[in-house]
């Protein structure tokens, strides 16, 4: 058939090396992928808290689980048990810790006093600045630090 598209041993190659997170550097990866998932989740819940919409969607963004849910699915293509096993494993792991770390951050936030009708409104931002603020600019401005530092993980 002409104009059909073969996929080469080389193709897969490179393709499980930039999906499958236990692959070539394992220890570098794996630390990549933690490091990035822990700064998006405390961006997540800082953002939950502080009722941005626009921070939450930038956790999104910044998140390295697609890596892993893209692995799953090269795993059951190659029928690689092993890997998606793996990648299963990482994926539930890191939707464990991001709630953890939601439910944790959640805990700091103090509960609006009891029968008041809502919650107080959140401060304007040219007063001074919230924990949950610091904290959303402080784990932004370190995932850009650490993308910057580590240019070989470009989409993890």
């Amino acid at each position: 058939m002409t104009g059909a598209l073969a996929v080469l041993t080389a193709d897969v190659a490179r393709i499980t090396e930039r999906l499958f997170l236990t692959v070539g550097d394992r220890r570098r990866n794996l630390t990549a992928f933690w490091v990035l998932l822990v700064l998006a989740g405390v961006i997540a819940a800082a953002g939950v808290v502080a009722d941005s919409t626009a921070t939450v969607i930038g956790a999104m963004i910044v998140a390295p689980l697609m890596t892993p849910i893209l692995g799953t699915a090269l795993a059951l293509v190659l029928a690689d048990r092993r890997q998606l096993a793996t990648n299963i494993a990482l994926v539930i792991g890191a939707a464990a810790a991001v709630i953890l770390i939601g439910f944790v951050i959640g805990l700091t936030v103090p509960r609006p006093p009891r029968g008041s009708a809502s919650p107080p409104s959140p401060a304007p931002i040219s007063t001074s600045p919230s924990a949950t603020r610091r904290s959303t600019t402080l784990c932004s401005s370190s995932t850009a630090a650490w993308r910057t530092h580590r240019r070989t993980l470009r989409s993890r």
